[in-house]
């Protein structure tokens, strides 16, 4: 009983002596007594009284392991220079994925990765490019010129068709209707398309400002074929709501017979 307390004593004295938990001197004696061959109680007692030791032992260290042996005193020497101490510096151990990034893209130098091309690709763009210069060229201009087959010319009017135009122009008639056909789908059944040279262009013109009623470019084209194109025309400019039920035009019986009859030659003339 008398051993055990004071091996206790002698582990406290040597654990203060070298600054380090009982614990790890502990661990420390028995791997150096196993290692040198000597007793658990020999090397406590060396420590105790003073002698140099490492403890190299962690918390993770099992107490198996061997620490490294150190000889029990080294000779004096001249302390090393700084510059010898100094540990040389390691680089870091890559890892896998810098050891790709490194090969793929090296220092200084992006590396660039062509993409190939297939053959396929290649003539799609050139027939891309060859449609788009024919449309250019060929197409846009042979439209943006006219279709010849839908020209009608446009005879001088006479004295009394001229009249009802400038009634026509007095009226405000150009005000709901236009006589200007465009190439859209909206204009497709009024007739041929009006062309840069067309009457209602003149000055004064009549090609309109809105179309709020029908467009009057061909309109006695497209008259009733089983009535008389002039008694019909007077009928539906005196009482338009009784030839064409619910028709938002506006009556003209205010309107002289001369300027009647003027305005119905003229509206007769537009085809």
């Amino acid at each position: 009983m008398r051993l055990a307390k004071t091996m206790s004593e002698q582990l406290a004295a040597a654990a203060a002596a070298m600054g380090t938990p009982e614990e790890l001197v502990e661990r420390a004696a028995i791997a150096r007594a196993t290692a040198q061959g000597r007793s658990y109680e020999e090397i406590i007692a060396a420590w105790a009284g003073g002698e140099s030791a490492t403890v190299a032992v962690t918390p993770e260290t099992s107490p198996a392991a061997d620490p490294p042996t150190e000889p029990e005193s080294k000779p004096e020497s001249d302390p090393p220079s700084e510059a010898a101490t100094a540990a040389p510096a390691v680089p870091p151990a890559p890892t896998p994925e810098t050891s790709v990034a490194v090969m793929e893209q090296p220092a200084g130098a992006p590396l660039l990765k062509a993409k190939r091309e297939s053959f396929a690709g290649l003539l799609t763009g050139i027939l891309a490019l060859l449609a788009a210069a024919i449309l250019l060229v060929v197409v846009i201009p042979a439209n943006s010129q006219g279709d010849a087959r839908h020209i009608v010319g446009e005879a001088a009017l006479s004295a009394l068709e001229d009249r009802g135009r400038d009634v026509y122009l007095q009226q405000g008639c150009q005000y709901c209707h236009t006589q200007n056909v465009r190439s859209v789908v909206a204009d497709v059944g009024l007739g041929a398309i009006t062309e840069p040279g067309a009457r209602s262009l003149a000055s004064p013109a009549t090609f309109g400002f809105q179309r709020i009623g029908p467009d009057l470019a061909h309109v006695a084209s497209r008259l009733p074929e089983d009535v008389d194109g002039a008694e019909y025309l007077r009928d539906f400019l005196i009482h338009p709501t009784e030839i064409v039920e619910g028709s938002a035009q506006p009556p003209y019986a205010n309107l002289s017979e001369d300027d009647m009859d003027a305005l119905v030659a003229y509206v007769l003339a537009l085809r």
